[in-house]
C-alpha cells in the first residue's frame, strides 16, 4: 500500500502512518435532545451552520446555557476541534474557534496533541467517498459512531503535517479573498447600477454635451411580450436529436443543474436567440435570460422590444432591484407568483436617448467581465487546491 504522497517537501521521507480517525481523536457524539431555552452564551450549532473552514457561531444566533446542556446531556465541543455533518450531506467539516455545543446531525472529532487540527481538516476533505461507502442509506445518508470514528486517516510526523497544513491554508486565504473581492465588485456594480438609473451619475456624449432628458414610459409602449410552449415532459427529449430545440425551462435557471430537454418542431413564435430577452412570468418570477438559443416554455415572455431600446439596458433594467420589486409585487403572493401581460406592460421606465443607454449599458457590462473574470480567479484556485488535496494526502 502507498505510504508517502505523489507530491511532498523535499526534506520529508519517511513512511505515512495509518490509523482509523477514532484512534487518534476523542469524539464527541451529541444526543437526540434537543434544548427547550435557548438564552446562554454557548452557540448551539446545525449543519447549517457550517459555511466556511472556521465556526464561531450560530447563523441565528441560537446560544444556550451549561445548564441547558447538561439537562439534555450535550457535551461542549472545545476550540479547535473539528465538526463533521453525519446525516444528508456527508462530511460537512468545520474547525472550532471557541466552545460550542452540537446537534444529533454532526460528530466533533478532538486530535490527541500528535494530529495538527488543520492537516485533520484537509485530510478528511479527502474521504468523502469513503463516507458515502460507509453510511446507511435510508432516505438520508447516515453515519452512526462507529462509521464517523473508522475513517482512515494517513498522516506523517507532526512537523510535516504542520507544513501541509499550512500550505494549504495559504491557497484557502487566497480564495477568501478572491470571494472578497467579487462580493465588492458585486456591491460596487449594484450600488452603480441604482446610481445610474436614478439619474444620480449622468454620462456626457462623445462630444461633452449632455443627453437629452429621460422620458418616463411604460414597458407597453416599449415591447411587445409572447408566451412559450408548454410540452409535457414525455414528449420531450433528454439528449439533443435531429432537428430538435433547446428546451428553455426553469430547469435551465436552477443553479447546479445539469438536466436538459429537447423538444421538436415548436412553433416559429416560441423559437428564441441570442438576440432576444426571456423573462419568467409564473413561479420564479422576474428571472431574466438572454444569450440562449432554443424554444421557450410557458412560463416565459419573449420580450421583442422596439428599436429605441438598446437590449443590454432592457436587461440591466429588468435585473434591477426597485424592478424586480415591481415585477414581485405585481405578481402577487398567492403560492405560485404569476405576472400577467397587462402588469408587464404597466411598468414604468425611465428611457433615456438610445445612445445613453449604450454607455450605461456598455460600462455596467464592462463591470460585470471584471466580476467574471476574479470568478475564473476564484475557480483556478479552488481547482488548484483540488488538485493539492489529491497529490498532497495518500
Amino acid at each position: 500500500m502507498e505510504r508517502v504522497p505523489a507530491i511532498r517537501f523535499s526534506e520529508f521521507s519517511e513512511e505515512w502512518e495509518e490509523n482509523k480517525i477514532g484512534n487518534i481523536t476523542d469524539c464527541i457524539v451529541p444526543g437526540r435532545n434537543k434544548p427547550k431555552l435557548f438564552s446562554g452564551t454557548i452557540p448551539w450549532i446545525t449543519t447549517p451552520d457550517i459555511i466556511g473552514k472556521y465556526i464561531y457561531i450560530s447563523k441565528i444566533n441560537l446560544n444556550i446555557s451549561i445548564e441547558e446542556s447538561k439537562s439534555i446531556g450535550s457535551k461542549i465541543v472545545p476550540t479547535n476541534s473539528i465538526i463533521m455533518s453525519c446525516v444528508g450531506e456527508l462530511g460537512l467539516l468545520a474547525i472550532t474557534k471557541n466552545e460550542l455545543i452540537i446537534n444529533q446531525q454532526l460528530h466533533a472529532f478532538l486530535p490527541n496533541r500528535n494530529i495538527n487540527v488543520e492537516f485533520l481538516f484537509y485530510s478528511l476533505l479527502t474521504q468523502k467517498k469513503y463516507m458515502v461507502k460507509v453510511a446507511t442509506k435510508t432516505t438520508l445518508l447516515y453515519m452512526n459512531k462507529n462509521s464517523c470514528n473508522s475513517i482512515p486517516i494517513k498522516f506523517p510526523s507532526k512537523q510535516e503535517q504542520e507544513k501541509i497544513a499550512s500550505f494549504l491554508s495559504a491557497v484557502d486565504k487566497k480564495i477568501e479573498k478572491l470571494e472578497e473581492k467579487i462580493a465588492l465588485q458585486e456591491k460596487y456594480k449594484k450600488a452603480m447600477m441604482q446610481k445610474l438609473f436614478l439619474q444620480e451619475i449622468r454620462f456626457k456624449a462623445d462630444d461633452s454635451s449632455d443627453f437629452p432628458a429621460w422620458e418616463e414610459k411604460k414597458l407597453g409602449d416599449l415591447t411587445k411580450i409572447n408566451q412559450g410552449l408548454q410540452i409535457a415532459i414525455s414528449e420531450r427529449y433528454t439528449e439533443k436529436v435531429k432537428d430538435s430545440y433547446f428546451y428553455i425551462t426553469n430547469e435551465f435557471l436552477r443553479k447546479g443543474s445539469s438536466k436538459k430537454y429537447f423538444i421538436k418542431e415548436p412553433s416559429a413564435s416560441v423559437i428564441c436567440n441570442e438576440d432576444d430577452v426571456l423573462m419568467t412570468r409564473t413561479g420564479n418570477t422576474g428571472q431574466v435570460v438572454t444569450n440562449v438559443n432554443g424554444a421557450f416554455h410557458n412560463n416565459f415572455f419573449r420580450i421583442n422590444y422596439f428599436k429605441n431600446f438598446d437590449k443590454d439596458f432592457l436587461v440591466y433594467f429588468l435585473r434591477m432591484r426597485n424592478t424586480q420589486n415591481m415585477i414581485l409585487r405585481y405578481a402577487g403572493i398567492s403560492t405560485i407568483p404569476d405576472l400577467n401581460h397587462g402588469d408587464f406592460y404597466r411598468l414604468k421606465i425611465d428611457l433615456p436617448s438610445l445612445k445613453e443607454q449604450q454607455k450605461i449599458a456598455n460600462f455596467l457590462s464592462s463591470l460585470d467581465k471584471k466580476i467574471e473574470a476574479t470568478k475564473k480567479q476564484k475557480q483556478k484556485a479552488q481547482e488548484f487546491k483540488k488538485g493539492l488535496l489529491q497529490q498532497m494526502f495518500v
